[in-house]
């Protein structure tokens, strides 16, 4: 009776193992998945913050592009509220 114990009790042994082995595999492939997407995130980011920099950027340029263009629209006005005989003089010409 004793072998037959044994012999179960090395079955029993070898099936937890197994088990053990498989729910470790499991594990494993589960991290990878998950490094997998949190990697594929990290990049969704930084494409989106390239993005939103180069808005950013846009808006910036036009912002002083607009405010160079009012400067000078501000300069020419006041250049011709000095000096309307000069203008004059340019417009008979």
């Amino acid at each position: 009776m004793l072998p037959i114990h044994r012999s179960i009790e090395r079955s029993a042994q070898h099936e937890a193992q197994r088990t053990e082995q498989k729910a470790k595999g499991e594990l494993e492939r589960q991290k990878l998945q998950n490094e997998k997407e949190a990697e594929e995130a990290r990049k969704e980011l930084l494409e989106l913050q390239a993005v939103a920099a180069a808005v950013e950027s846009t808006g910036q340029a036009k912002a002083e592009a607009q405010a160079q263009a009012e400067r000078l629209l501000i300069e020419g006005q006041s250049a011709i509220e000095c000096k309307p005989e000069s203008v004059l003089n340019l417009v008979s010409m």
